[in-house]
């Protein structure tokens, strides 16, 4: 395999490189074909060369680039062609094949790749079709073409048009790899990327995906979940837990991305992923149980608290200092490993959460000013239930009281949840400027984004 051929880097939105054998510099077509003499005679060819059907003519192209062998040169003549005129090419494109276009060395040896705006043409063109038809040409293509480089620009185009309809197509272009092979990155970010598109436009992808998937060899399992984690959907996390106890190190790795997804969409998905974590605080494997504490540190889960104080005494000092790192996350204080201590102090935290949670939610609710902000600070200094502390607190953020509502949002600030980050973008929309400032500095604050006090900018990001 040419790495240098398929490292050379291709644009996010590139087909351009075309279906080629070493992603041929796509010739300056002012040298090769723009005269319109090379096709002005000729017969039906001639008459198919100045038809301009973008559609039917990628499709038309595709299929002759199926049928027809030809050296990588040409078939990059060929793309180049396409994408530059975007197609008036169907006569063009038979003419290269036949070799009776002429093909200038100087031009072979120049190279910028296809410019952006070419490029567009193509993926404009594509963008139109039925992802399932998209699919079977790219197939077709690789009958015949079926190097490493040609699968990794069907992998792109694919992640540009693909949906649930495609993926087995995806998975049949990946098994064609050596597993070896496919972890260079030049092949597997590509493959990383262009599932993760699927998965972002079209949920039902999870579904097909969890009966293919069983046929991929363990070492192309691992970018499936780099995939799943990257485009964040709270749907991935079914596929993965059916990934879950083939063998450590993947599940370490599910874990991890479990814990992506878990704090990602915290309240669609992130007590399924509490509940499957904790089920792995007895694992065999140290390192299975090292990340499965260390998703429960990050997702804030009280439930498992008493189970990481035993877990201080673990054989596996990684394990320990990892249950260490969640037990001060979880209650903000730097004690150290003594698991008596901790459990103390956890159930002194219930018996609070029991008797006075309930009775400062009360205070908020009164109106008067004073008695909101003294509740304010006693809740917020209780944030190993950080959940109930942001559903309580977040109702003052719109406090009629200046002061209060100021307080409220800074205190979400100070639990750090991403619970609270759609209560702090509310805030911005407060028309009293401390309130927006102090809610802009919370988001900051619990996502590490230094985004303006606005909250369509705060939404769009999210949202992203």
């Amino acid at each position: 395999m040419n790495l240098q051929a398929i490292s050379r880097p291709v644009s996010k939105r590139s087909f351009g490189t075309g279906l080629l054998r070493h992603m041929i510099p796509a010739l300056t077509l002012a040298l090769t074909l723009a005269s319109p003499p090379a096709f002005a005679d000729g017969g039906p060819e001639a008459t198919e060369a100045r038809t301009s059907a973008s559609l039917e003519g990628l499709g038309e192209v595709l299929d002759i680039l199926a049928s027809n062998p030809m050296d990588s040169s040409s078939r990059g003549i060929a793309i180049a062609h396409l994408a530059a005129k975007g197609p008036r090419t169907v006569g063009a494109i038979h003419a290269l094949i036949a070799g009776t276009a002429p093909i200038p060395n100087e031009a072979l040896e120049k190279g910028p790749v296809l410019t952006l705006e070419n490029r567009t043409v193509l993926f404009d063109a594509m963008r139109s079709w039925d992802s399932r038809r998209v699919a079977e040409k790219l197939l077709q293509v690789l009958e015949t073409y079926n190097t490493s480089t040609d699968r990794i620009v069907a992998i792109r185009i694919l992640g540009e048009v693909g949906n649930a309809r495609s993926v087995d197509t995806f998975l049949e272009i990946i098994e064609a790899f050596d597993p070896i092979e496919f972890r260079h990155p030049a092949i597997r970010r590509p493959a990383v990327e262009a599932l993760a598109r699927a998965f972002e436009r079209d949920p039902l992808s999870y579904v097909v995906m969890s009966t293919g998937i069983q046929k991929l060899p363990r070492e192309q399992l691992d970018f499936v979940v780099d995939a799943i984690s990257r485009a964040g959907r709270a749907e991935g996390v079914e596929l993965l837990e059916g990934l879950l106890d083939r063998e450590p190190q993947l599940d370490e790795k599910i874990l991890c991305a479990m814990c992506n997804l878990g704090v990602r969409e915290i309240s669609i998905v992130g007590h399924e992923v509490g509940r499957l974590a904790r089920s792995y605080l007895s694992a065999t494997h140290a390192g299975t149980r090292r990340e499965a504490v260390r998703a429960l540190g990050t997702l804030h889960d009280a439930n498992s608290f008493i189970e990481l104080t035993e877990l201080l005494d673990d054989p596996d000092s990684g394990v320990a200092t990892a249950a260490l790192s969640a037990l001060q996350n979880m209650s903000h204080t730097a004690w150290p490993a003594d698991p008596a201590r901790w459990q103390r102090w956890y159930y002194r935290e219930r018996k609070w959460l029991q008797e006075r949670a309930t009775a400062l939610s009360g205070e908020l609710e009164i109106g008067d000013p004073e008695a909101a902000m003294k509740a304010i600070r006693e809740l917020v200094s209780h944030p190993l239930f950080r959940t109930e502390m942001v559903n309580t607190i977040g109702r003052a953020a719109d406090h009629a009281d200046r002061a209060v509502a100021v307080l409220a949002c800074e205190s979400l600030g100070h639990l750090n949840s991403p619970e609270a980050i759609e209560l702090l973008i509310e805030a911005l929309y407060d028309p009293r400027e401390g309130v927006r400032e102090a809610a802009a500095e919370s988001l900051r604050l619990t996502t590490g984004q230094t985004l303006p006090a606005d909250a369509q900018t705060w939404r769009s990001w999210l949202q992203s």
